[in-house]
């Protein structure tokens, strides 16, 4: 029997050069939950086929949790998205948003500046004002929210006397 393409419902047309599918998008995706008893499933599924992209059965589902890659209703199917992106399972979506309103830096960075900033680290009711920091002030963020508060201006200088690079 031949071997079965690992995404069967993307027609051949749009396929890269060599055979490989787009990586699907959470636009293609819905995120399955199932709990019974002590039973525990949660899973990335084609909309269209049923078709599983990802699947975390019981103490692995639960290992997510504990490890902070999955949160608790109402942010379950968001944060299985996020890390199914972030591991590339899915590709990231292009940003429906305007120019200048979305990140323009790594999750991680835009989770510390929002959570410093009062927000949940998922919120992004002020990225347009967070893109628009200058990049000192971000920096001065994430050093604070980690607890190096007051540093800024001094690490900046010592990179640049240690390491010849010029932080602004």
């Amino acid at each position: 029997m031949p071997k079965q393409p690992l995404y069967p419902h993307v027609p051949k047309s749009q396929m890269k050069k060599g055979g490989s599918p787009p990586k699907p998008t959470r636009d293609d995706v819905r995120v399955e939950v199932w709990e019974e008893r002590d039973r525990l499933h949660i899973g990335i599924q084609n909309k269209d086929t049923g078709d599983y992209y990802a699947s975390w059965w019981d103490n692995e589902a639960r290992q997510m949790f504990e490890d902070g890659f999955f949160k608790r209703k109402p942010k379950l199917e968001e944060s299985v998205l996020a890390y199914a992106e972030e591991m590339g399972i899915l590709a990231r979506k292009s940003s429906s948003v305007a120019p200048g309103e979305g990140p323009k830096y790594p999750d991680y960075i835009m989770a510390k500046v929002r959570q410093h900033l009062g927000l949940e680290e998922d919120d992004t009711s002020r990225d347009a004002e967070i893109n628009r920091m200058s990049p000192n002030s971000l920096f001065d963020h994430c050093l604070e929210w980690e607890g190096i508060i007051g540093y800024g201006g001094s690490l900046r200088q010592w990179i640049n006397d240690i390491y010849g690079v010029s932080l602004g």
